[in-house]
């Protein structure tokens, strides 16, 4: 018999694709003016517009995977988001410690680290 997956990584997975598909379309629409309204220099809007694709990429994977039923089939992209988003708050900590950006970026930070230890304590209790 195929493992289930929970409803707690369900609901992870949907809140994942609205964050992400929130903040990757601003990035890939208006990076400018998201970045003005937080106060965030921005020299070139190109950089930002690949990491909105990204973000749009990653919640699109979140809401096929919420759409699974089974364990083994998101699997995969559990690990996937584990080592994205833990990758994206290690850099976005780097990036504030070393630079002098608004406290914004803090928030970043910790918007991934949350969802790093969220999919990381999924994959441990589904596993």
């Amino acid at each position: 018999m195929e493992k289930q997956i929970s409803k707690g990584l369900k609901y992870l997975f949907v809140i994942h694709y609205i964050v992400g598909g929130f903040l990757g379309l601003m990035y890939m629409i208006i990076p400018g003016t998201y970045a003005k309204l937080f106060q965030w220099p921005m020299d070139d809007k190109s950089p930002y517009r690949l990491i909105g694709a990204a973000l749009c990429g990653f919640a699109v994977n979140s809401w096929f995977s919420y759409r699974n039923e089974v364990w083994e089939s998101v699997e995969i992209s559990v690990k996937m988001e584990i080592v994205w988003c833990g990758l994206g708050a290690a850099v976005m900590a780097y990036i504030m410690y070393t630079r002098e950006y608004p406290a914004i970026g803090w928030v970043n930070a910790a918007v991934f680290a949350f969802f790093a230890a969220a999919f990381g304590y999924f994959y441990k209790r589904e596993k």
